[in-house]
C-alpha cells in the first residue's frame, strides 16, 4: 500500500480500479479535523498576499477588478484577504466556526460567514467568480451537490475555479504497478476514516460541462508536493538543487514545480465559465 506521513498522520493510498482514483484513509475530514488543521498554522499565514499572488493573477486573468469573488471552503481565509487586497469584493465561506472567528479578529474588514458549500447564504447569479480549493475531494458521497449549488450562485459568464488533488501520470503508473493497495468497499457510504480522493480530471471536467460550463483551461500544480508523496528520493535531489541556488532558490523552486508538474503535480486546476 503507499502511504505518506503528513502533519503527524499516516495517510494510506489505494487504488479504486472501478473509477480511476486514488482514495486517502487518514481521518475524515469533518469540520473538528479543520478546526484542528487550520489551529496548527500561523496567523501570519492569513495576511500572507506574497504566498497566495498565484490566485490574485488567476482571478485577474479572467475577471476585472471589483469583482464579486467567493472562495468556498476558504479555511483561515488566507485567499480572501489576498483576493480583497487585489481589488476584488471578496467573501469567504467555510464550515470550520472557531477558525472564521480567528480570521475575522486578524482581518475584520473580511466578509465571511459560516456556511455549508452545498447550501451557500447567496442568491441566484450573484457572484462573478468562485475559487474552489481543494472542497470537492473530500464528498465521498461525489461532489455533484457542490457544483451544482457553485453553478447557482455564478451569473452567466463567471469563472469557477476549480482544484483538487489529481490522479497523476506518475500515480496512474505506480497504481498500474500494484504499488497502491486495491481499493474493495463497495456502496455509497464512505469508511469514517476517509479523508480524500485523488480524481481524474476529464470525469470532473465531465460533471461541470454536462451543468453548463465550458472548460477554458487546464493547469496542473503542486509539482514539489507530489514528488515529496510519490517519489520522495527525487524530492530530496530537487530540494538540495533549490538549497544550492542561494538567492534564486525561490525562482529555481518555482521553475522545477511548474516542469514536474505535468507529470507529478499534485493538484489540477480547472478554469471553467458558467455558459448562459
Amino acid at each position: 500500500m503507499g502511504s505518506a506521513r503528513h502533519e503527524d498522520q499516516i495517510t494510506i493510498k489505494y487504488f479504486d480500479r472501478t473509477s480511476r482514483r486514488l482514495v486517502y484513509i487518514r481521518r475524515g475530514a469533518d469540520s473538528a479535523y479543520w478546526e484542528d488543521h487550520w489551529g496548527g498554522k500561523d496567523d501570519a499565514r492569513i495576511t500572507s498576499t506574497t504566498a497566495n499572488r498565484f490566485f490574485v493573477t488567476t482571478t485577474a486573468r479572467h475577471l476585472p477588478l471589483g469583482s464579486r469573488v467567493l472562495d468556498g471552503g476558504c479555511g483561515m481565509a488566507d485567499k480572501v484577504f489576498a483576493l480583497h487586497a487585489g481589488g476584488f469584493a471578496a467573501f469567504g465561506v467555510d464550515f470550520a466556526v472557531d477558525t472564521l472567528v480567528r480570521a475575522r479578529g486578524i482581518a475584520p474588514s473580511l466578509k465571511l460567514v459560516a456556511a455549508d458549500v452545498t447550501a451557500l447564504p447567496f442568491r441566484d447569479g450573484c457572484l462573478d467568480g468562485c475559487w474552489s480549493i481543494g472542497v470537492i475531494e473530500h464528498s465521498f458521497e461525489g461532489f455533484q451537490p457542490i457544483a451544482a449549488e457553485i453553478r447557482r450562485v455564478l451569473r452567466p459568464g463567471g469563472i469557477l475555479f476549480l482544484t483538487f488533488p489529481v490522479f497523476s501520470p506518475v500515480r496512474r503508473l505506480k497504481a498500474s504497478l500494484g504499488l497502491y493497495g486495491e481499493w474493495s468497499v463497495s456502496g455509497n457510504s464512505g469508511p469514517k476514516d476517509f479523508y480524500q480522493f485523488a480524481l481524474s480530471p476529464d470525469p470532473v471536467a465531465a460533471t461541470f460541462l454536462n451543468l453548463g460550463f465550458t472548460l477554458l483551461a487546464r493547469v496542473p500544480r503542486g509539482g514539489m508536493r507530489g514528488l515529496k508523496e510519490e517519489m520522495p528520493r527525487a524530492h530530496g535531489l530537487a530540494r538540495l538543487i533549490t538549497r544550492a541556488g542561494g538567492p534564486l532558490r525561490r525562482s529555481l523552486r518555482d521553475s522545477i514545480d511548474r516542469m514536474v508538474s505535468r507529470s507529478v503535480g499534485h493538484t489540477m486546476l480547472l478554469v471553467l465559465r458558467r455558459d448562459a
